[in-house]
């Protein structure tokens, strides 16, 4: 499969704003009707006279947007999307969060650990206090963002099409020609944090279904290859003593295949900026109602919430928001409801 991401707005604290919803958004489209589906797109762009090479979703109006949507419902497209209203955080407060994640790095080393793994963590820990308030709140909503990209991609098309789940191939807005801060961020922080989370909290598996080309993702300690036993050993240090490690190869899945595009090049991070940027102005009171009408469709119903809608808790991690309390709960709640099922 395809997986696009991209992100909307600009992740800060507003001086002057009752809302600011930013949201990190993913577009995941089989590999199958892949092409069709960025054919039909640039169709649909030539039919508003649209010249330009890269197309902004900023840009459309109301009835350009609901077009794009009516179009990827005609293919078994997911979209999934982490948002978090910036408007509702203060600095300290982000800083605050930030200092708790980073001691969360290291808090479980122990004298038994290795040299290697502490050092790594330690070096993990100051990218993470390091960082800019703006890059990590980017870099926390993108690690929800993948991890739930890949237990909902996975989910879905092993009952309808499993064959997707042979290949993911990660495409992500690049922003400019040089290689971004959240490039670099990719490799050093959300990989490594991914990762690790994976040993602690695995993917679920739907029993019965067809996993076979997923098998190439698996492994298993005891038929690893040496450089597989060698990033076992680091995930054992990492997560504590276990009989035995099996699971997902993590760094295999995201790394197999990925890339950062120019959208004035890639049709398909300019489809998923136009779908970031609908549920962007419609989260924040921007967009009319016709134009989102249909845009839960594209999600897939998941509990407790398929919007994946977090704050910065004074605990130390990310907490959901009540949704009732908050300005967009009533475009929440309409749009969650026409969210497809999981099950076929």
């Amino acid at each position: 499969m395809h997986v696009y991401i991209d992100e909307a707005g600009v992740f800060v604290v507003p001086e002057k704003r009752e809302r600011y919803v930013c949201c990190h958004v993913a577009l995941l489209i089989p590999s199958s009707q892949a092409e069709l589906v960025l054919y039909e797109f640039l169709r649909l762009r030539d039919l508003w006279g649209r010249t330009q090479i890269e197309l902004k979703g900023s840009s459309l109006d109301e009835a350009q947007i609901a077009a794009v949507v009516e179009l990827l419902l005609k293919f078994d497209v997911i979209v999934r999307v982490v948002a978090i209203d910036m408007a509702e955080h203060t600095e300290a407060a982000v800083t605050q969060f930030k200092e708790a994640q980073a001691a969360a790095v290291t808090k479980n080393l122990t004298l038994e650990h290795k040299p290697g793994l502490v050092k790594q963590m330690e070096e993990l820990r100051d990218r993470w206090r390091a960082l800019p308030n703006q890059l990590f709140v980017q870099s926390l909503t993108a690690i929800i963002l993948v991890k739930d990209a890949i237990q909902t991609g996975t989910l879905y098309y092993c009952q309808r099409l499993p064959q997707e789940l042979a290949e993911f191939r990660w495409v992500m807005d690049a922003k400019d020609r040089k290689i971004t801060d959240f490039e670099k961020l990719w490799t050093t922080v959300i990989l490594p944090v991914l990762e690790s989370q994976s040993v602690t909290t695995p993917l679920v598996f739907s029993t019965g279904a067809d996993y076979s080309h997923f098998r190439r993702f698996f492994y298993d300690e005891a038929t690893a290859d040496p450089e597989a036993r060698q990033h076992v050993e680091w995930l054992r240090q990492l997560v504590g003593p276990r009989e035995t490690f099996n699971g997902v190869d993590l760094r295999k899945l995201l790394e197999e295949h990925r890339a950062f595009a120019n959208s004035q090049n890639n049709l398909g991070v300019q489809l998923v900026d136009v779908i970031g940027s609908a549920f962007f102005r419609a989260l924040n009171g921007t967009l009319a109602q016709k134009a989102w009408a249909r845009l839960g469709a594209l999600l897939v119903k998941e509990a407790p919430a398929t919007i994946h809608f977090i704050a910065l808790s004074a605990a130390g991690r990310p907490a959901g928001v009540t949704a009732v309390e908050h300005p967009s709960a009533e475009i929440v709640r309409q749009i969650e409801a026409q969210a497809r099922s999981m099950w076929p």
